[in-house]
């Protein structure tokens, strides 16, 4: 594994982040990885 991996283990850049969603809300925070491997949560 690279980075911090997401990509490798999803296979994908935009993963939904289960594990910090909101609970209660109808808002789904994303983990989004650029192209430089740094991550960031997207509501």
């Amino acid at each position: 594994m690279r980075g911090n991996g997401i990509e490798d283990r999803w296979g994908s850049t935009a993963v939904p982040a289960t594990a910090i969603r909101k609970k209660g809300t109808s808002v789904r925070p994303w983990l989004v990885v650029d192209g430089t491997g740094d991550a960031q949560v997207v509501e």
